[in-house]
């Protein structure tokens, strides 16, 4: 939600958070939504290390399940041609 609304940043958090949680949890598919999203966002916030960091792993997540059309979202993720318009930080 916090994405959707155009606040970046406590969506990063947000989805570090989640990512944290879903890999304690052992639930490789929702972890890798969490990365996405994660990167998706730092991608927006110029974090180009967080970004590629949490990127990287989903896709390789996502890879690994031959899930390519998630595989194609990380990409354009990374591009930064992602479904929210570009926003700042608040």
């Amino acid at each position: 939600m916090a994405e959707a609304q155009g606040d970046v940043s406590a969506a990063t958090e947000l989805y570090a958070d989640a990512a944290t949680r879903w890999r304690a949890f052992g639930h490789r598919v929702e972890l890798g939504h969490a990365l996405l999203g994660h990167g998706r966002c730092s991608v927006r916030l110029d974090r180009a290390n967080d970004a590629n960091k949490a990127l990287d792993e989903a896709r390789e997540i996502f890879s690994a399940m031959k899930a390519n059309a998630l595989v194609a979202a990380v990409d354009r993720s990374r591009a930064g041609r992602d479904a929210f318009p570009r926003a700042t930080a608040r």
